[in-house]
């Protein structure tokens, strides 16, 4: 109740600036991958956009035969769902936040910066695991696939693999619409993550990730409190033998491209003391994210 009430307040008080202002010039999209800080960034982009310009959208993850929805298919119910919303806000929306494969741009006619945060595979697959098995109806899938073999995980990768829990976020991050990312190339991967990302950060670069977009896009606040957290387990560890590589790769490509790019802005010598990094605040310093 006390969510919904601030959520109605800003929308009241944030109306004569919506009507006052047009929208800026690009649009950011953040592609919230499951189980990777984004319920928490989520709340932070919230912050800073005006609830009358923010699209806040999740795509149903799978078609009814179990495939992952991707924007290549545009014969499927949601693509054209999220087309026509697209038509109908694109001249006022500002950003975009969900489970939303990359791709959404085809619909706009203004520039869209993708940002989006990464988390180590077998701990963001042992969280949604645990998120699942306690939270999700046993008939829902992909629950009802692991509760068919038992919840014996090394079962169900070996016969029925559940795409959201294999390479996920490779998928959602190149708008794959393939349950085998198998065929796509390590260079693919790259360029795809360096070309069309403003940011991917690593979940463990969290406090530096929110510093980065903050300097980029002009955002004022980035206060928050951590949301949606999971404990986590050392069950999986022998998982890392055989948890999917794709998933693993670009994860390592994040954490490489992320690191290399922030050695570059540290090594730049600042103008002045306005444009030097700011050091996180007492109220993000420090935060661990499991």
């Amino acid at each position: 109740i006390e969510r919904e009430t601030t959520n109605f307040y800003k929308h009241i008080v944030s109306f004569p600036k919506y009507l006052d202002n047009e929208p800026n010039d690009s649009i950011l999209v953040f592609t919230h991958i499951p189980k990777a800080g984004g319920v928490t960034c989520s709340s932070i982009i919230k912050n800073n956009y005006s609830p009358w310009r923010t699209l806040s959208r999740d795509f149903h993850r799978h078609t009814p035969d179990k495939r992952p929805v991707s924007f290549h298919d545009k014969s499927l119910s949601d693509v054209k769902w999220m087309a026509k919303i697209m038509a109908s806000k694109k001249n006022d929306v500002e950003c975009i936040s969900g489970h939303v494969p990359y791709g959404v741009h085809q619909y706009l006619d203004r520039p869209c910066h993708y940002i989006s945060f990464v988390r180590e595979p077998v701990s963001r697959f042992w969280s949604l695991f645990t998120y699942m098995v306690n939270y999700e109806p046993i008939t829902r899938y992909p629950h009802s696939v692991f509760y068919k073999y038992n919840y014996d995980i090394k079962k169900v990768l070996e016969n029925e693999p559940v795409f959201t829990f294999c390479n996920d976020q490779a998928r959602l991050l190149l708008g794959a619409g393939d349950i085998d990312l198998g065929g796509i190339g390590s260079q693919e991967v790259i360029g795809q993550v360096e070309a069309s990302y403003l940011s991917v950060a690593p979940l463990e670069k969290f406090d530096e990730g929110l510093l980065y977009l903050k300097q980029k896009l002009g955002w004022s606040n980035i206060d928050f409190k951590r949301e949606n957290v999971r404990t986590n387990s050392s069950q999986l560890r022998h998982m890392r033998s055989t948890h999917p590589s794709q998933c693993i790769f670009i994860y390592q490509v994040a954490t490489t491209s992320w690191e290399r790019s922030n050695r570059f802005r540290s090594n730049r010598k600042p103008q002045n003391r306005r444009n030097k990094m700011e050091r996180p605040s007492k109220n993000i310093r420090n935060r661990r994210f499991t």
